[in-house]
């Protein structure tokens, strides 16, 4: 067993998890979370070296910790070719972290493709629910953790053969509690 950032490992830990179901013959229900985009963000300084060492020091008490895999490096954004969110200032130092937390982001896209690759590979895509959310806003003065619009607007994206409509979007206001009935109906319950 490994951990990581890694967008591909994260799919082989999938695929493994769906084949024993199968196997089985049981249905299945899995919550893949990434830790992107949280710092430290992909691509800046020292990313490595702090996800290990936090690494470490959560799987030490184990008998046989697991391996740690390196993130693949991400570094389409940086400071320069962005501008900074409208509701900070626009300072290279600011572009510079963005573009870090753009790169996470990116990342956390190639995660959520890998999983659903996973997915219609085993040949489950078309029978299962998919719901993809962010827990909070962007970490930044004026969204994560306060009552702001950048705080309150996440993404929620939701894959349901037959029942979601691609393309469609909504600015209704959402809570992780209003999807409880929709996983009831695709349970049969």
């Amino acid at each position: 067993m490994a951990v990581g950032r890694s967008p591909e490992l994260y799919a082989k830990n999938v695929d493994a998890f769906i084949a024993d179901a199968q196997a089985n013959e049981r249905l299945f229900f899995v919550s893949i979370n990434t830790h992107d985009p949280h710092r430290p963000f992909a691509g800046a300084p020292g990313e490595n070296k702090d996800i290990e060492r936090r690494f470490k020091s959560e799987v030490d008490h184990l008998p046989s910790p697991p391996d740690f895999v390196k993130p693949p490096a991400e570094t389409r954004y940086s400071g320069k070719n962005i501008k900074a969110p409208g509701f900070v200032p626009d300072h290279a130092l600011v572009r510079e972290e963005y573009g870090y937390y753009l790169n996470s982001s990116r990342r956390a896209d190639t995660f959520v493709g890998a999983s659903m690759e996973t997915l219609e590979q085993r040949g489950v895509l078309d029978n299962t629910l998919v719901v993809f959310l962010f827990d909070n806003g962007v970490h930044r003065p004026f969204a994560k953790s306060n009552v702001y619009l950048v705080s309150v607007k996440t993404p929620l994206v939701v894959y349901w053969q037959g029942r979601s409509t691609a393309g469609s979007a909504s600015d209704a206001l959402i809570s992780t509690i209003d999807l409880v009935p929709r996983f009831l109906e695709a349970a049969g319950i």
